[in-house]
């Protein structure tokens, strides 16, 4: 018989700031041992934004987020 495993999910993140948020972001990048181009890939967007992200240093578009 076959044991029920449930789907992994992950935490929910609440944050209340863009610096809380570039936190957040690069600590999963980093525990995930991407090097920021990978992650920039695997995420369809440039390394410009996803660094302006982890930084919180404007001009990113929410879209991008």
């Amino acid at each position: 018989m076959q044991r029920h495993r449930e789907p992994r999910t992950t935490p929910t993140l609440q944050v209340s700031s863009s610096e809380e948020l570039g936190k957040a972001i690069r600590s999963r990048r980093q525990a995930q041992r991407l090097r920021i181009d990978d992650a920039a890939a695997l995420c369809g967007i440039s390394v410009a934004a996803l660094s302006r992200m982890e930084t919180a240093n404007g001009g990113v578009r929410l879209e991008s987020l």
